[in-house]
């Protein structure tokens, strides 16, 4: 079987996330215009309800692997990411939570970024050419639903409210501006990283900033989908 561009790994935990969020976020992920990924959907510990009676999986044929872990982690679903990662089939890796969404274009955009050329630029503290090409990473925006401009936490589902959302760029790549679902990276990177090897609540910020540190990323140009 070939192996698809992007894997999408997918935490859930019981009674966190609605069933309504986890099926928005399949439908968005159903309706890409580029169709070449897989989806490895993942549930914190033992579930009450199988996926498999709780969702008409005829809908999500993407599913390549559903797994309900025998053990519960409880560590944010660091541990259920890299079981991912670890499984994955995909060149790429692409964290989604099940309260995300990506828009109906966002795969295809990111393909397109990995195929645009981009002149090389110098640094000027080594006056070496650093090359802007890599596809390693790539990093692309998301809007912030319920997070006010101060970043403050409001939790509202209106998008009508000015102050309900906020576009996180992911750059400069640093914590607290770039959230799990905004990094696309290899999964032959990851792996050589050691996977999801830092299971601290915060660690998607402080392990993209490395990532990103010491081996570069191209930004898509876009808000590719919502963060709620």
């Amino acid at each position: 079987m070939e192996s698809p561009l992007f894997s999408v790994i997918i935490p859930h935990y019981e009674g966190s996330i609605s069933l309504e969020f986890l099926q928005r976020a399949l439908d968005s992920l159903h309706r890409q215009s580029f169709q070449n990924f897989e989806i490895l959907l993942y549930h914190d510990g033992p579930k009450r309800i199988p996926f498999a009676q709780e969702l008409d999986l005829s809908r999500y044929p993407k599913i390549s692997h559903l797994e309900e872990t025998s053990q519960r982690y409880n560590d944010s679903g660091h541990s259920l990411r890299d079981l991912g990662i670890r499984r994955a089939r995909g060149e790429y890796i692409i964290h989604l939570n099940a309260d995300n969404l990506l828009y109906d274009f966002a795969l295809e955009r990111i393909v397109t970024t990995m195929q645009t050329p981009r002149s090389n630029l110098r640094d000027n503290s080594t006056g070496q050419i650093v090359d802007t090409n890599t596809n390693d990473i790539v990093i692309f925006p998301v809007l912030m639903i319920g997070v006010e401009g101060d970043g403050m936490r409001i939790w509202q589902n209106s998008r009508n409210d000015p102050r309900n959302a906020m576009i996180l760029s992911g750059y400069p790549c640093v914590p607290g501006s770039i959230d799990c679902m905004q990094l696309v990276m290899r999964r032959s990177l990851w792996l050589a990283y050691g996977g999801w090897y830092d299971k601290s609540t915060n660690s998607d910020g402080m392990m993209y900033q490395r990532f990103v540190h010491e081996r570069r990323a191209r930004y898509v140009p876009a808000v590719l989908g919502e963060h709620w």
